[in-house]
């Protein structure tokens, strides 16, 4: 009751007392006390909200209602049997205006909510945990796939631009086919194009390799970013090749390498050796366009010379694929007259330039654009099955507050009843009951918001590859408010409207004890709660087979070898000096204690190995196209420090150096596809690779993981390092190191070896080749431990609402029970008796739960490795745990059963 003094509550209370009299006398015996202490309330919250208007108006309207519902109920006493609580009489109308009553129902919610801490604290945190899993995920999604990246000015505009050669997959386009593009486009303001590109940066301190992009001189206009420092690159940067060095740094490489100073801009940056002049500061938060890479630094395209040191200037070399183009659109032109367009010129290009036929220019959003169609796919369909997951956590979330909020009602009849008795309608009990729910819904949603903050952030943290935002906008906000309101009307709305239609009259003839109107609908809810868990640990099951699988790969080689990468053609070396440099880091590192073995690697096994190219076979004409294959340039001894088995011929040798006889050696796969086309062996077989002249397959080796994981095994050419070391390919190259030991040990020595030729050297892939094929798992690790976890907080809320409701069955049985144990059953009898019901609902939740699961099957098929999306092995586990811990929830209401006093048990009835 409100502890506001409330001037002439007490004649008012008075007059209520004088009313009641309209009532029969049993039922002023036993309500008259909750009717004043319910009535007295009312005039408080309206003494507060309206003042003495308000209060007359609340004690006119009561005495009213109490007056017509007491003679009524005396009228109905008299024509049948007599009843000692009120009639249940139509809704009245509500009177009370609709923001004060609101007001008022959310202030008792909330005082309600407060005198039961722990049903408060159990509900807001099973909320806040399904709000948060779904605020997470659309945080992340939404950050890959929806929103608009930062800086960038009305990106709806913007599209994306496509080359695939010959029908093959979309993917980079020409620079030279850009330029004419950007000559004969009507429909757009502006085209531009970037290259994303590593680079060894150094402001006079220690040289480090960061991320960089080239871009045209174009590219921040049509964008719309502005510098906030300095300027931003334009078309005056972009003219003369490798002739204007200059570069726009990212607002956080200007925090980090130079405290925010704004003398900055001026200054000199060492780019590849090379001296470039500063000129301005990118935007806080401006991530460029490339979702796989988050660029420290901006240079004009025409420094591509520099950028790529020995590749000459691939700028006028229309067959160099190396860009990824994006445009704006003209103001009042669509998307289907931009892709006409560039159909049109597209054609104009095929048929005029020779390297140009076949290649097909397709048109995509600007959001499809900023990561590579692959990419993009599994992104899409990884969120679907994680939002699946998330919104199956979260219903059974609200699954869950519901049984509790079914119960809670319950045990409030009397209350209800007496406040029906007092005037309030039907509708008027729904309001205040489903205020309650959006209250519960909303403290979730505020712990929510803080739930998916910490769990986007720890996402964001793993290394799957793309730069994700992984802060709570307002379209996170906003996403997380309508979650929030639908959770309160999912979980509040049907026991609201439940308890608002009980039998008043024989809820106050048993004092509140029938619970038959609840029964029902609680146990369906378990039979829901037992069949969601179902399906989420059938998903996990699969997912931690799946990572298991994988784990127990055979990768065709043993990953103990400490790894250190380098590139010293970026840092200005000749490719002779590269050759020298290689040459001195093998014969350092050989001779360190305990040293095994040492080679190196132009790409190390993984998923970002994925140079494929075509290759040509001598006596081979292809019907259609060449054939493919990964490339590999590896070091002399490479196969013996893997210990990757050669199968037939030999491995590469020390000699095997320019000047001498080209040679390759080839993997199983490759061998059987030499030989599938040709119908001659693979060893032996001479190809031409990178165009080069005819080389011969010297050795067959054994299959081995060179990039995903689970990817089947795939033509692989192993090309001497040596025999190209004149070649810009021999630069960039990771040493590996097999030594006695953890190769752990060995890492800080192969850094040091580096330093000691180079100190300006900067290094990459420092670790272990064993630590990178575990990374490798990282994704499919991450999706395992999220469903994972989503089945096991499911499985617990399943087992908490299974045991509540037995729990609170057994204790509204206990009359019946007590009879039963009177009349002599035993207490393995009423075990089975609570068990045979727990079993029930188990058996019918289990049975839907399968049937979800299958349906799921597809969705999670394209995820999984070496098993079956309908693996019967993972059926049945999940089948036989189900079942194992929902008997176990169920066994101490069941021994609670037989713990009851019979006598006391019929007496309290």
């Amino acid at each position: 009751m409100s502890d506001l003094r409330v001037p002439g509550l007490t004649l008012a209370a008075h007059l209520l007392r004088s009313a009641t009299l309209a009532y029969p006398l049993a039922f002023r015996r036993r309500f008259a006390s909750e009717m004043q202490c319910a009535f007295q309330e009312r005039c408080s919250d309206a003494w507060r909200d309206r003042g003495s208007r308000g209060l007359a108006a609340a004690v006119s309207r009561t005495i009213l209602d109490v007056l017509r519902a007491g003679l009524g109920e005396r009228l109905e006493h008299r024509r049948t049997a007599p009843a000692p609580g009120p009639h249940l009489r139509p809704d009245p109308p509500d009177r009370v205006p609709m923001f004060s009553s609101t007001l008022q129902d959310i202030r008792f919610a909330a005082r309600l909510l407060r005198k039961n801490p722990g049903f408060t604290l159990v509900a807001v945190l099973t909320l806040a945990l399904g709000i948060g899993a779904n605020t997470a995920i659309f945080t992340l999604v939404d950050s890959l796939l929806g929103r608009p990246l930062p800086g960038i000015e009305d990106s709806d505009s913007l599209f994306a631009l496509y080359t695939a050669d010959s029908g093959g997959s979309p993917g980079v386009s020409s620079i030279v086919d850009f330029r004419d593009f950007e000559e004969q486009l009507d429909t757009v303001s502006g085209v531009a194009a970037y290259k994303p590109r590593g680079a060894n940066v150094s402001n006079g301190g220690v040289t480090e390799q960061l991320s960089s992009m080239m871009v045209t001189g174009s590219y921040f206009e049509v964008l719309g970013v502005a510098a906030v420092l300095g300027r931003t690159i334009g078309l005056e940067d972009d003219i003369e090749p490798d002739g204007h060095p200059v570069g726009l740094i990212s607002y956080g490489l200007w925090q980090r390498r130079f405290a925010g100073d704004p003398d900055a801009v001026g200054s000199e940056l060492r780019v590849n050796g090379r001296a470039f002049t500063i000129i301005g500061v990118t935007p806080r938060g401006f991530r460029g366009t490339w979702l796989e890479s988050g660029p420290d630094l901006f240079v004009p395209m025409a420094m591509q010379p520099t950028m790529m040191p020995g590749n000459g200037n691939l700028l006028e070399r229309r067959g160099w694929g190396g860009v990824l183009v994006l445009g704006r659109r003209a103001e009042g032109q669509s998307v289907e007259a931009v892709r006409a367009e560039i159909e049109t010129v597209g054609a104009w290009l095929r048929t005029t330039f020779r390297v140009a036929q076949g290649r097909d220019y397709q048109v995509v959003s600007f959001a499809e654009g900023t990561m590579a169609p692959q990419a993009r796919t599994m992104v899409v369909q990884l969120s679907a099955l994680l939002f699946i997951v998330a919104g199956l956590v979260l219903l059974i979330a609200c699954v869950n507050v519901a049984n509790l909020l079914l119960a809670r009602a319950a045990r409030r009849t009397r209350e209800i009843a007496v406040r029906q008795a007092l005037g309030a309608g039907r509708r008027r009990i729904v309001n205040q009951l489903m205020a309650e729910s959006l209250l519960l819904s909303g403290l979730g949603g505020v712990v929510g918001i803080g739930v998916g903050a910490f769990l986007a952030r720890a996402v964001g943290q793993l290394p799957v590859g793309l730069t994700m935002a992984t802060g709570i906008d307002q379209r996170a906000l906003l996403f997380c408010a309508g979650v929030t309101l639908l959770t309160g009307l999912a979980f509040g709305l049907v026991p609201a409207r439940r308890a608002a239609q009980i039998d008043v009259n024989s809820r106050l003839r048993d004092g509140g004890q029938n619970v038959s109107a609840r029964g029902g609908l609680s146990s369906g809810l378990v039979v829901v709660q037992v069949a969601i868990s179902v399906v989420l640990l059938v998903t996990a099951g699969l997912f931690v087979r799946t990572l298991a699988n994988l784990s127990r790969l055979d990768l065709g080689f043993d990953p103990a070898v400490a790894t250190v990468g380098t590139d010293p053609g970026l840092q200005g070396y000749s490719t002779a000096e590269t050759a020298q440099f290689y040459a001195a880091a093998r014969e350092r590192l050989a001779a360190l204690p305990g040293v095994q073995r040492v080679s190196y690697v132009n790409a190390l096994p993984g998923p970002e190995n994925d140079g494929e190219d075509t290759f040509s076979i001598d006596g081979y004409a292809p019907a259609d196209g060449n054939p493919v294959a990964l490339f590999s340039l590896v070091g002399p001894d490479y196969f013996e420090l893997l210990r990757i088995p050669i199968v037939e011929g030999r491995g590469l040798l020390v000699t095997d150096t320019e000047g001498t006889q080209g040679v390759v050696v080839i993997n199983q796969a490759g061998a059987d596809r030499l030989e599938q086309l040709t119908g001659r062996p693979g060893l032996g077989a001479r190809l031409s690779v990178f165009g080069s002249p005819w080389v011969e397959v010297v050795g067959v080796v054994a299959n081995s993981v060179t990039s995903g994981v689970a990817d089947a095994p795939r033509t692989t050419l192993y090309v001497p390092q040596q025999q190209l070391a004149s070649t810009p390919f021999a630069s960039r190259m990771t040493l590996l190191v097999r030594a006695d030991g953890e190769p752990a040990t060995m890492v800080e020595e192969v850094r040091n070896v580096v330093r000691s030729i180079d100190p300006a050297l900067p290094v990459f892939n420092v670790g272990t080749l064993e630590t990178r094929m575990a990374s490798a798992l990282a994704q499919e690790r991450l999706t395992a431990v999220a469903i994972g976890a989503a089945a096991l907080l499911a499985l617990a809320l399943a087992l908490v609402g299974l045991y509540g409701i037995l729990a609170y069955t057994v204790s509204r049985r206990a009359a019946e029970l007590g009879v039963r144990m009177a009349l002599g059953a035993d207490a393995s009898h009423l075990v089975r008796m609570v068990l045979r019901q727990a079993s029930a609902l188990v058996v019918l939740g289990l049975v839907f739960g399968l049937a979800g699961a299958a349906a799921l099957a597809g969705l999670v098929e394209g995820f999984l490795f070496d098993v079956a999306a309908l693996d019967v092995a993972t059926y049945v586990g999940v089948l036989a745990l189900m079942f194992a811990v929902s008997l176990a929830a169920a066994w101490v209401p069941a021994r609670r059963a037989t713990s009851l006093d019979p006598v006391r048990a019929l007496r309290s009835e």
